[in-house]
């Protein structure tokens, strides 16, 4: 049995075949900005990730100083080391006023 686009059926099967295609056309929408025709949405991830990329790069590359990367306990390393960076990145933040205050008066003293 074949719809015609003349019974309510028909219409209604149409309408939302159209509704797709749209929301297809929407999503792979080209901007002057954005070459590979991806909506901004799927772009976000890219940076939110990067301080944590960064983060377990360092990990990694203190890891890499006492473990082999092909050592299975490799990754449990790295993301300690990359926990430990972030502690003192935070610590850095939450005290640097005093950490220049206690180091210029180390320098006036001399």
């Amino acid at each position: 049995m074949a719809m015609s686009s003349e019974t309510p059926m028909g219409r209604r099967y149409l309408m939302i075949r159209a509704r797709e295609a749209a929301a297809v056309i929407d999503h792979n929408w080209v901007s002057p900005d954005n070459q590979r025709g991806l909506s901004p949405e799927s772009n976000m991830p890219d940076w939110l990730t990067w301080p944590a990329d960064l983060l377990l790069w360092i990990g990694g590359v203190v890891a890499g100083w006492f473990f082999s990367k092909d050592a299975a306990s490799f990754t449990d390393v790295q993301t300690a080391f990359a926990a430990l960076v972030l502690a003192a990145f935070v610590a850095l933040l939450v005290f640097w006023r005093n950490l220049f205050e206690y180091c210029r008066s180390l320098w006036k003293t001399r």
